[in-house]
């Protein structure tokens, strides 16, 4: 590569700093229930990265387990950054800074850099999008070095982590092995991923037994509020054909939807006119089939819309391919179809005319960047209350080992078997999603929870206890809040005689707290929550053995 100008060098450091920062953010709930899922229940969708992450989250806490995913998200996202300007500064090691590639190939990183994609990547902090860009360097970098069978393990490495691979990176894989000399020996990368495809297409029809033991586990576990494990398994209980049923129907409005219109197509049209200016560099003959390539492999995940609901998402993952198609483009080595051009090598003083496409490339680009940013970032992917950091939501979370009796955590969402009297308990549990949203923000419940003020104020009063159960282990957890009163508490007894007792802390946020039992393991016990104040509360969430 020619030496850099100081400008130059900090124009790159800019860039790479710019998204790094975009990228690091905190994973949330969502993307948490992925991480969680591995391999013991012999399930494979989206299992890979769990199933590598799992010994370090043993015996954690959910501060601790937060931490590890958080320091994986970030790694993750550090590397993607570095990733992508080394991939730019080898496409340009053998370009002058007079010529039109080199004209190229710095436009269009600085698009990728500014575009809705990283701030995509971004927002869905946490999902596995990265790691599928790692594995798209891996994989076409050893396609180029002619090592196909690595290529191939990396590829179905990425399909086990994320089955859209099939459409959002398996496609730049396949075109660089077009634009390998030896092609059909490079297109033996493409078996080992296919093959990952079937055993996923294969765990849809037959590993669906594996799913409810897998979301009990999860749910048993508290380390992602309630609400967010339903919609974090949706991928493992609806199948392609399902998706297609509920939602190919909308493909179409989306793509009109304005939020695609100004926000992410001006984008992509723009990276996907300089990987069609890069292919000037091929012998006319080829040229109408590359560019056919070209356009076919940008346009492949957005198809992936018609199979998921994040469709912003997917229209804005078509940009990173548009990026990827012009590098592989450009840095085809001797001996692959594309050869260098002979007007490579002249300068923009000495040939506007060549240069006037890759002028009007860059003013797309520009304008297109300009249309992006004047749009709130999170029209990519509305972050939302559900959507919030994970550590903000749960960093009080318990980490339950087993319930102490059937539905002693009221995930059954009724109170059966515990029996209530007075007015304090109508209407509970109550949904951790629903409500006044207010008191949510207040109370920051992660499940179903109990509130003695929700529905009749501060003035209903009652008696909420358990049916006997037989002490089981040394800890018995739970979140509590409300009024700080003799008269609004929660207690223990064992053999009808109170051991333990809690009352609010005067706070209206739950917070954890544990009372040791080991002193009573083995004897029978129940639970009672008691609020007989008329003019305070309680609330609670839950109760479970803990570590």
């Amino acid at each position: 590569m020619a030496r850099d100008p100081r400008w130059w060098a900090c124009a790159w450091s800019i860039l790479i700093a710019l998204s790094a920062l975009r990228g690091l953010r905190f994973a949330h709930d969502y993307a948490r229930v992925h991480w969680l899922l591995h391999y013991d229940f012999g399930f494979v969708k989206r299992a890979l990265p769990g199933a590598l992450v799992r010994p370090l989250l043993r015996g954690k806490t959910p501060g601790e387990i937060n931490d590890v995913i958080d320091w994986c998200t970030a790694g993750i996202a550090i590397a993607t950054a570095i990733a992508t300007i080394r991939l730019a500064e080898r496409a340009l090691e053998n370009e002058r800074p007079t010529t039109w590639r080199w004209g190229v190939v710095v436009v269009a990183t600085t698009t990728l850099m500014l575009s809705p994609f990283v701030a995509s990547t971004a927002n869905l902090s946490g999902y596995f999008d990265q790691l599928l860009v790692l594995g798209v360097f891996a994989s076409t970098g050893l396609v180029r070095a002619n090592r196909p069978w690595a290529a191939g393990a990396v590829a179905s490495a990425c399909v086990l982590t994320q089955e859209m691979f099939a459409l959002f990176g398996l496609p730049v894989v396949a075109l660089a092995c077009i634009l390998s000399g030896g092609w059909r020996r490079s297109a033996v990368a493409l078996a080992p991923p296919l093959l990952g495809l079937l055993a996923v297409a294969a765990s849809e029809q037959l590993g669906g037994a594996a799913v409810a033991p897998l979301e009990r586990e999860v749910l048993r576990s508290r380390v992602v509020p309630e609400n967010w494990v339903a919609t974090g398994f949706h991928a493992l209980h609806h199948d392609v054909s399902a998706n297609l049923r509920e939602q190919s129907h909308l493909f179409f409005g989306w793509l009109r939807d304005p939020a695609s219109l100004w926000f992410i197509h001006p984008t992509t049209a723009a990276l996907l006119a300089l990987a069609l200016l890069a292919t000037r560099a091929v012998p006319p003959e080829l040229r109408f089939r590359i560019r056919l390539a070209v356009v076919t492999v940008t346009m492949a995940p957005v198809f992936i819309a018609v199979l998921a609901w994040d469709w912003p998402r997917f229209f804005a993952m078509a940009q990173f391919h548009a990026y990827m198609a012009t590098l592989l483009v450009l840095s085809a080595h001797r001996g692959d179809v594309v050869a260098p051009a002979a007007t490579s090598e002249r300068s923009i003083r000495s040939d506007m005319q060549e240069h006037g496409p890759l002028v009007a490339a860059t003013v797309l680009a520009v304008v297109a960047t300009a249309t992006s940013w004047s749009t709130t970032l999170p029209r990519v992917a509305s972050a939302d209350e559900g959507d919030e950091p994970f550590r903000a939501r749960s960093q009080d979370a318990l980490l339950c080992r087993a319930t102490l009796f059937d539905n002693s955590d009221f995930l059954w969402r009724r109170l059966h078997p515990w029996q209530a009297t007075g007015r304090a308990f109508a209407g509970q549990p109550l949904d951790p999603a629903g409500g006044d949203p207010g008191r949510r923000a207040s109370v920051r419940p992660l499940f179903h929870w109990v509130g003695t003020s929700e529905y009749r104020g501060d003035g209903a009063t009652g008696t909420l206890t358990s049916p006997r159960f037989v002490i089981a282990g040394d800890r018995i957890g739970f979140r509590v809040s409300g009024t700080r009163s003799e008269d609004t508490h929660v207690r223990l007894l064992v053999a009808e005689r109170e051991r333990l007792r809690v009352t609010g802390d005067g706070q209206e946020r739950l917070r954890v707290h544990a009372w040791d039992v080991a002193a009573f393991r083995g004897q029978a016990a129940r639970l009672e929550v008691v609020d007989a104040s008329p003019q305070g509360h309680i609330n609670l969430e839950g109760f479970c053995y803990v570590r």
